[in-house]
């Protein structure tokens, strides 16, 4: 599969995951009022029709009420913003910050990714697809949202002697938590970026390296019949 096509398909399970204030009247349109900044927090991907995966620092620390918690989406097929309300939290899991969200679409189209739960390989291509720094207009009370997708290609550069995450050579941009990392050949799912760390030069030296790092989903292999995965 080339890796226009990867990202094409990576691009219809895609969302960004927005917060609005509790109380906040929600309408299914591609302009969301808010009364904070920023509203889209992150991204998430749809796994199942129902179930979307992102990082739980995402999400608000204590997350009781799911009124303002949308999905949005992309137009895809001709097809009205996709757009999904959440209402329910799955499984949330602070110390491999992951978080299964269970909704409903709205309106729009997508297209579920399928998840490979194999160790990924060093040296294996693949690609970050997601949401990083979307483009918010407007006054605060009035916002107007425009999604931007941005790919990350790279390679497994190192993995976790745990096999709980794997690292790429390339920089996570702010938003991009929760994103899918496809396998380029396949444009199956085997991560979900979480951040970056950087290497600082020594004194005089070169610009250090950034990695980009990334949830292995093999590590919830052993947890698929109770995610529903």
């Amino acid at each position: 599969m080339t890796s226009t096509q990867t990202i094409l398909k990576g691009a219809r399970a895609l969302f960004g995951v927005a917060i609005l204030p509790i109380g906040h009247p929600v309408q299914p349109t591609s302009t969301i009022v808010q009364q904070s900044t920023p509203l889209v927090r992150g991204t998430a991907f749809a796994v199942r029709e129902s179930r979307f995966l992102t990082a739980s620092h995402v999400l608000p620390k204590a997350l009781t009420n799911f009124n303002g918690i949308l999905l949005l989406g992309m137009v895809h097929l001709n097809s009205p913003p996709a757009l999904v309300r959440v209402t329910s939290l799955v499984a949330r899991d602070e110390t491999l910050d992951f978080a299964l969200l269970e909704g409903s679409l709205a309106q729009g189209y997508m297209e579920p990714l399928e998840i490979d739960f194999r160790d990924p390989a060093t040296g294996e291509d693949v690609i970050a697809v997601g949401f990083p720094l979307p483009e918010e207009r407007g006054a605060v009370e009035d916002r107007e949202v425009n999604l931007v997708l941005r790919a990350t290609k790279g390679i497994v550069a190192s993995r976790y002697t745990d096999g709980s995450r794997f690292e790429i050579d390339a920089q996570f941009l702010p938003g991009l938590s929760g994103a899918p990392v496809l396998a380029a050949e396949s444009a199956k799912v085997i991560g979900m970026a979480q951040g970056f760390r950087s290497f600082q030069a020594p004194a005089g030296g070169m610009m250090s390296a950034v990695l980009g790092i990334s949830l292995s989903l093999n590590a919830l292999a052993s947890r698929r019949a109770e995610l529903g995965l």
